[in-house]
């Protein structure tokens, strides 16, 4: 019988999708401006086009966040993106609000220092529910020792 992580969404703050949609409106209505100033409607055309295909990848690439905790390490998924924490290298945790890109939809983020391969890495995390994220964490780390 194969082991079940916990699973563990991202938090989403408003603010970041308020800037992803002010950036998406903010292109349309440019390009409807200049199509309207110039009287042709193929800028318009064009910027529906590749609005609606960046909006795709992005979203592909960012879509669902979550968080696994398995027995023996963190997957963090963010859209077709998957990167594993074993809990062995994990040397830090500490509460952070960062502007840095991670995968998180929230500045309220968890910092994940760990050793990566003899190199220092971190990873940011919003867990929606982070005191069970964290109690669970440290409970499957101290189970490693």
């Amino acid at each position: 019988m194969s082991e079940k992580p916990l699973i563990f969404k991202s938090k989403v703050d408003w603010r970041i999708v308020a800037a992803v949609v002010a950036v998406a409106l903010g292109a349309f209505l440019l390009a409807a401006w200049v199509a309207y100033s110039q009287h042709d409607i193929k800028p318009l055309i064009f910027l529906v086009v590749s609005e609606v295909l960046t909006i795709g990848a992005l979203l592909a690439i960012t879509l669902p966040v979550r968080y696994e905790l398995w027995e023996q390490k963190l997957v963090v998924r963010t859209g077709v993106i998957r990167s594993e924490i074993w809990f062995n290298s994990i040397e830090k945790i500490e509460p952070c609000s960062s502007i840095m890109a991670g995968p998180s939809l929230s500045f309220d983020r968890l910092r994940i220092e760990y050793d990566n391969n003899g190199y220092d890495a971190y990873v940011l995390v919003s867990p929606d529910d982070e005191e069970s994220f964290l109690t669970q964490l440290e409970a499957r780390r101290g189970a490693l020792t």
